[in-house]
């Protein structure tokens, strides 16, 4: 992600991320999963976009 203009640090705290649950109701979608990119052997996805968050204070 470009944020050079925001004058921001680029980095995410691994600690907020959840590991991904398969959808329980017919109803939910699945996009299919790109391949991972191979890194020093170790398999990497890159993220493309954020397409949401939230702040949660005082807990």
């Amino acid at each position: 992600m470009d944020l050079l203009c925001w004058k921001i640090h680029d980095v995410f705290n691994e600690s907020l991320l959840k590991p991904y649950t398969v959808p329980t109701s017919p109803r939910q979608t699945q996009n299919p999963h790109p391949p991972p990119e191979l890194i020093n052997g170790n398999e990497e996805y890159e993220v493309e976009e954020v397409l949401d968050s939230r702040v949660r204070r005082g807990g």
